[in-house]
């Protein structure tokens, strides 16, 4: 234990005011002002804050990047949705087109032309018995 009373310095009572540092004299600045100015890293007490300060930045960058994905996908399902009405009609046009186009009506006077016609005759159901399948095999 003297050698620890040893290597402490022992204040001395007679010492002038002046040399004395006085703690309360000081103006401590903002926490915002000691970033600003770079202070706050150098201080020693603050270099213990570092990691902190670094996970803070990260998180900033994490956000940053979070938002400009959101804003991209965003606009990507717009073009899409946009992509997908244009699509519905052309689909609605293309079906009523082909539904037009296949009427007998219309057929027939298409194929007038090439010269075949419509059957008038109703066509006839033919019936098969099971016996007259399995003899055809």
């Amino acid at each position: 234990m003297t050698e620890y009373n040893q290597a402490m310095p022992k204040e001395n009572p007679s010492a002038p005011e002046s040399q004395v540092p006085n703690n309360s004299k000081k103006k401590k600045k903002g926490v915002f002002k000691q970033l600003m100015d770079g202070s706050l890293l150098i201080n020693t007490n603050s270099r213990k804050l570092l990691p902190f300060i670094l996970f803070i930045a990260g998180l900033g960058v994490i956000y940053i990047w979070l938002t400009y994905n959101a804003v991209k996908t965003h606009r990507e399902i717009n073009s899409v949705k946009k992509e997908i009405k244009e699509l519905r009609f052309e689909y609605i046009t293309v079906k009523s087109q082909f539904m037009d186009s296949t009427k007998q009506s219309r057929l027939a006077r298409k194929l007038m032309g090439s010269g075949i016609q419509e059957s008038r005759v109703p066509p006839e159901k033919i019936i098969v018995t099971k016996n007259e399948f399995a003899s055809e095999k």
